[in-house]
């Protein structure tokens, strides 16, 4: 019996004792069970509310209403927002009777069609989510059932109608309607073929396996029929890469047999059939327990800009400012009444009897109280109701010149710049902190083998270069070599000289200091003369042999899929895939694979070596390593482990059980892992080991219990590892170079000039990172290097002490400099993780109410504020010019991010000295591109998923995506500076427009005793807002360009007028208030006396007769003057940038108004409105005075207001020095301005 054999029997044997029923946890799922037992579902047993059924349906909804909740969820959902409050409010004090001033609907009417139009939208998104599920829960699954008869067929069911525990067949290019596990498929090994796109974005394709125990005994429908089992499950969950159960298949052989089940078994539903026929496969996880639809459905932070808190500090303060005009005015009205009676101005008298009656009695209050009312209604679209509507609208403009701008376009990969929101759109112009993944962020990740280190001897490995040597990796497999010889020889361990000496390893410390690729050996060299040594090898052949055989052997990926011609591999990892291929490339070429067995062709070989895969403990970032358990030809047990070489290091045997030459090796390999790394180049470490037969035994029997856990399965599966992953021989290392992407190093050193500082987060060695950031710019030349390292946390804590008085001084020297001096920190995930544990410790010595253990681990993350020396490191982190983090793991890259943004929300002056005020927005961005970035990225403030060759699943959880880190530049600085200025223009236009409008109300209560009379026809005012002035703060919110993007890319310092929030804060707000209350004033009050003094002129004509000196008469010429200012003020004033699409603006909105009064006052009353203004119509376009009178009024207020008043206006702001505190980044805007000014004149010469 094979060593195989008797190590499975083990596992049968050793597992038996432990019974399912103990486990009262995940499942147990009987198949075609004889003895009548029914699945469980024990986590039923934990819930207080019973399930109908054992198990779920397999219906899945990913709309998330129905008929019957939609009006009251959406009701409850628009009414959430502070300013639909606001306005619902407004709108109920309008439809008591005789209480508005402004009309009963003038608020509710639009309130209605603007949260209509939102639960429209709503709507038709979650009929189009219905129609999907129909399609889905409706699609047709082939189901096997097992008649009483013993007999068995095939039936076509919905997908809905699927149950845990069935058994359905799958053919090619099927979808998986549920989470199931694999028992057999077309392949004789049990292998199949998925395409995962749609749960994680990968398009490559994996290989999944069913158990040999399964595949062997079921081949067809009849042993499918008499085939029996027990699967024990874990309880659903989201984690699509990993999966704890076993199955029990009973039959006479082996009753009760236990094999553990991994992920390797399970198909995810979403995921499609590829390159196989067919599979027989058990339902385990059915409807919203399945891996995507618990993916799709858990909580992920809402992301909110960082203007929000600001706009909602506005729009209070609004609020409030109403208030007090409603007050004013009711104490104003107190006043007049007290000095002038009804009687005499009677038509101001708007009570009813029942009010009269009321006052009469000495009942005063309430009246008191409704005409505080009426003055607060009055004044209400000082917030408008637009608002939020209009800004939706701005930032889906720009979204779409996001989208479809050719600057963020790859084309080698057709991929565009993607946004997956527009509320973070102005985010992008205040970033302070850029946090960056490094493979595949910063580099291609193209993995290219480079070098190996054998027996201290290093190689270079330049395969692909010619093209010869192209043509010759696509060597049929069927022409093989004459050369023949046994396929066990190279296990035999010739004795015969060697063919390079030892005088290598005795000379190599008396090298020169020349590059280590200059000291390397070719591989094509080295082949070759493996070739012609024709099976007879030296000793250190056959290390070299070991080596690229443990290279062949040692992965868990890479699968190959071949046809008459040619191999080929599939891998989701790319440095397995180059392992592997580089192996091939050196003739040790991986010919076929399966769960237990694994071919390899060493050198040409007429027939394939076979190995027999016993165990594989699979890489983690936690263990930073892997490890593959093979019986070799020989009949030896060996154990191949790679992985980062500080961890392989720590686990070679000790250095006093080595012999010399082991010692000079493992120091010379070490000297060839730094030389690497200095290059830049990703290292990996093997080693292996000889076990025993008794010794894998032993451990076997703690590895199944480990693997065939269904609590805490890692962890056990960890602890088992550490059993056997020690003593290890060095076996060699090896180096993949991935290159920089193209313009990194511009890109950093542009975002460097804007104001943003650089973190580097990797999970490679300290000098792969130094290297990358010295080639990257992250470090430059002169820059001022710390390192925060130490055996203990004391000794950490005084270095970052140390560290932040340095580089405070740094900064203070650096105002004298020319050329300032350049901090960075480097920091590795070890000694984050000692300043991590201590800041947690005393967190639980200053808490007086300590969680337990369990909910410690249930924390957030993202919720922690750092304290101790984690706050420290961040703020040492955070005062200097760039980080690089190497050796972090994904928690940690999150935890950093994380913290950084929690300390910034609390306080944005966070580690700046006085660079920044409390007024500046501190926003972090997260860019990566790998599964393991997403909790980065979903941490930051903005997060940027590059859509690279480790899938989509960053792309996907990200809010913006693109395919190259150079497009970062193009994204903020263009992008993110235009949508922070635009939104901000937007919304200061917004608030101006209603100020300059709606305090005419207030003014001309003056004149009319504060009674609250409306100066403006009730639907002619409510227009205002959604009509005649929205398109110019809408054209200015989607187009406005302060400079140009040439200038902004070539002058990157005007980015930092983001950073410090100058577009958006008090003091530029209230100058928009007051020149808008200003203007109000300016075509106001001059009304007066310039109608009195035309109408006396034309009446002493006695030709030109005015014929209408009615209220709305008034307000019209008042509306149009509001008109005229307000468009021309942001129209051409506040705008830098004059398309056509201005002017159209500009025109439209007067066009706009004259259109509506010319239909309204004609056409109105028909509807049964407006019939205080359908005369007017006739008087204004008979009469030639009227038409002079409102355009001498139009014409005199708008020089006066626009002309006289903003500049004068513009002129004492600047004589107080107002804006002293502007800062630099307004100056710098202002020079380009003028600078692009003074270069469109030398043009305009030129020409």
């Amino acid at each position: 019996m094979s060593i195989a054999s008797r190590t499975s029997r083990l596992s049968r044997v050793s597992t038996l004792s432990r019974i399912y029923q103990n486990e009262q946890v995940g499942r147990a799922i009987y198949v075609n069970s004889y003895n009548g037992r029914t699945s469980t579902n024990f986590d039923n047993k934990k819930k207080s509310k019973k399930r109908k059924g054992e198990f779920i349906n397999n219906k899945v909804r990913t709309a998330r209403y129905t008929i019957a909740n939609f009006l009251p969820k959406q009701i409850a959902a628009q009414f959430s927002k502070l300013a639909n409050v606001y306005f619902l409010f407004v709108s109920v004090l309008q439809l008591i009777p005789n209480l508005s001033p402004t009309g009963r609907y003038t608020t509710v009417i639009p309130l209605c069609i603007f949260v209509a139009l939102a639960m429209l939208r709503e709507a038709y998104d979650d009929y189009y989510r219905h129609k999907q599920d129909s399609i889905e829960n409706n699609s047709d699954a082939k189901k096997f059932v097992k008649n009483p008869n013993g007999t068995y067929e095939w039936k076509t069911i919905p997908w809905k109608d699927i149950s845990v525990g069935d058994i359905i067949c799958l053919s090619n290019n099927d979808q998986i309607p549920a989470d199931v596990v694999v028992l057999a498929s077309s392949n004789d090994k049990g292998i199949c073929f998925i395409e995962t796109a749609s749960l994680d974005g990968e398009t490559n394709l994996k290989q999944r396996q069913a158990l040999k125990e399964t595949s062997e005994v079921i081949t067809d429908e009849d042993t499918l029929n008499n085939f029996s089992c027990m699967i024990q499950s874990e309880s659903p969950h989201e984690d699509l890469y990993n999966f704890d159960g076993y199955i029990e298949i009973y039959n006479n052989d082996n009753p009760g047999e236990r094999i553990p089940l991994t992920i390797s078994q399970l198909l995810l539903r979403g995921a499609t059939i590829r390159n196989t026929d067919f599979i027989f496969a058990v339902v385990i996880f059915t409807g919203e327990e399945t891996r995507i639809r618990l993916n799709a459905s858990k909580g992920i932070r809402t992301k909110a800009p960082a203007l929000d808190k600001f706009i909602n500090k506005i729009v209070i303060s609004l609020f409030i400012t109403v208030l007090a005009i409603g007050l004013i005015t009711l104490l104003m009205s107190f006043y007049w009444n007290k000095n002038h009676t009804l009687d005499q101005h009677w038509y101001l008298d708007t009570r009813t009897e029942k009010e009269r009656s009321e006052k009469s009695s000495g009942n005063t209050f309430m009246g008191t109280f409704k005409q505080y009312l009426t003055d607060t209604v009055l004044f209400n679209t000082l917030i408008p109701i637009s608002l939020y509507v209009t800004l939706e609208i701005v930032k889906l403009f720009q979204v779409s010149f996001m989208n479809n701008d050719l600057m963020m376009y790859d084309e080698e990969s057709d991929t565009p710049c993607e946004a997956r929101t527009s509320s973070l759109n102005e985010d992008l112009g205040q970033v302070r902190y850029v946090f960056t993944d490094k493979t595949g962020t910063l580099t291609e990740n193209r993995m290219v083998f480079k070098n190996m280190s054998i027996g201290g001897v290093s190689y270079l490995h330049e395969y692909g270069k010619d093209a010869k040597q192209d043509s010759e990796s696509q060597e049929s497999i069927t022409n093989r070599p004459e050369k023949s010889y046994d396929s066990n020889n190279y296990h035999n361990r010739s004795e015969s000289p060697l063919t390079f000496s030892n005088d290598k390893l005795e000379n190599y410390g008396q090298k020169g200091t020349s590059s280590i690729q200059e000291n390397s050996i070719r591989t094509q060299v080295l082949i070759q003369e493996l070739l012609a040594s024709n099976g007879q090898y030296t000793e250190q052949q056959n290390e070299i042999i070991d080596f690229l055989i443990g290279m062949a052997l040692c992965h868990s990926d890479p699968n190959s899929c071949h046809d008459r011609y040619h191999i080929s591999y599939q891998s989701s990892s790319p440095d397995e895939m180059a392992l592997v291929m580089a192996a091939r490339q050196m003739k040790f070429v991986l010919t076929d694979k399966s769960m237990t067995d694994i071919s390899v062709n060493i050198l040409g070989q007429r027939e394939d070596t076979q190995y027999k895969l016993l165990n594989t403990i699979e890489f983690s970032s936690a263990r930073k390593r892997m490890s593959t358990i093979y019986e070799y030809p020989d009949g030896r047990i060996i154990i191949l482990c790679k992985g980062a070489d500080s961890v392989i290091l720590e686990r070679l045997k000790k250095r006093e059980e080595m012999t010399e030459k082991e010692k000079q090796i493992l120091d010379i390999t070490n000297d060839h892992l730094t030389q690497y790394s200095v290059e830049g180049l990703r290292t990996l470490l093997y080693g292996y080991r000889e076990i025993s037969l008794e010794e894998y035994e032993e451990w076997l029997n703690i590895w199944n219990e480990a693997s065939t856990a269904l609590t805490d399965r890692n962890e056990k599966i960890a602890q088992a590892a550490e059993i056997i992953e020690n003593g290890f021989s060095l076996l060699g290392a090896t180096a993949i170079e991935d290159k920089l992407q193209k313009d990194v190093p511009k890109t950093i050193e542009k975002l460097r000039e804007a104001g943003i500082h650089v973190w580097m987060l990797t999970g490679d060695k300290k000098e792969t990172a130094f290297n990358i950031g010295m080639t990257c710019s992250i470090i430059k030349e002169n820059s001022i290097i710390f390192r925060i390292e130490g055996s203990n946390i004391s000794e950490i804590s005084q270095i970052i002490d140390k560290a932040l008085i340095d580089i405070e001084k740094i900064k203070i020297n650096n105002k004298n400099k020319r050329n300032p001096d350049h901090t960075v920190i480097i920091v590795d995930g070890d000694c984050l993780l000692k300043i991590e544990r201590d800041s947690n410790s005393e967190e639980l010595q200053n808490s007086k109410n300590p969680e337990p253990a369990s909910s410690k681990k249930k924390l957030s993350i993202r919720r922690k504020l750092p304290t101790g020396n984690l706050l420290k490191f961040l703020d040492l982190g955070c005062r200097a010019d760039s980080v690089v983090c190497c050796r972090f793991s994904p928690s940690q890259k999150a935890l950093v991010v994380s913290s950084i943004r929690n300390i910034l929300m609390k306080n944005p002056t966070f580690a700046s000295g006085d660079e920044y005020s409390k007024n500046s927005s501190a926003v972090t961005l997260a860019i990566g591109d790998g599964a393991n970035d997403v909790p980065m990225i979903q941490a930051a403030h903005v997060g940027i998923g590059i859509t690279g060759r480790e899938g989509l699943a960053a792309a996907r959880s990200s809010d913006y995506s693109f395919a190259q880190f150079r497009f970062l530049q193009p994204l903020l600085l263009v992008h993110g500076h235009y949508d922070y200025i635009r939104v901000c223009r937007f919304l200061l236009g917004t608030f101006y427009k209603c100020t300059a409008f709606y305090l005419t109300q207030f003014l001309f209560q003056i004149f009319c005793g504060w009674s609250g009379a409306s100066l403006y026809e009730q639907w002619t005012l409510s227009l205002y807002n959604v009509i005649f002035s929205s398109i110019p703060v809408v054209v200015i919110g989607c187009l406005e360009k302060d400079v140009e993007k040439e200038t902004i890319l070539n002058n990157p310092k005007v980015y930092q007028y983001g950073q410090h929030n100058l577009g958006l804060r008090w003091r530029t707000f209230w100058r928009w208030i007051i020149q808008g209350a200003w203007h109000s004033v300016c075509y106001y009050h001059p009304k007066h006396g310039l109608s009195w003094n035309l109408q006396k002129l034309f009446r002493s004509d006695g030709a030109l007769n005015v014929q209408d000196n009615s209220l709305y008469f008034i307000g019209t010429v008042v509306f149009t003057s509001a008109i005229f200012i307000v468009t021309i003020k942001i129209c051409y004033i506040e705008s830098h940038n004059y398309t056509w699409f201005t002017h159209a603006a500009a025109f439209a909105s007067i066009f706009l108004w004259f259109g509506f009064n010319f239909i309204y006052q004609r056409f109105a009353y028909i509807l049964n409105t407006g019939e205080v203004v359908h005369h007017m119509i006739y008087n204004v376009f008979t009469s030639p005075g009227v038409i002079a009178q409102a355009a001498l009024s139009v014409i005199i207020t708008v020089i006066s207001a626009l002309v006289i008043c903003d500049y004068a206006f513009a002129a004492i702001w600047s004589w107080f020095d107002l804006d002293k505190n502007r800062g630099n980044e307004s100056l710098d805007i202002e020079l380009c301005q003028l600078w692009e000014h003074d270069m469109k004149k030398k043009r305009n010469r030129h020409y």
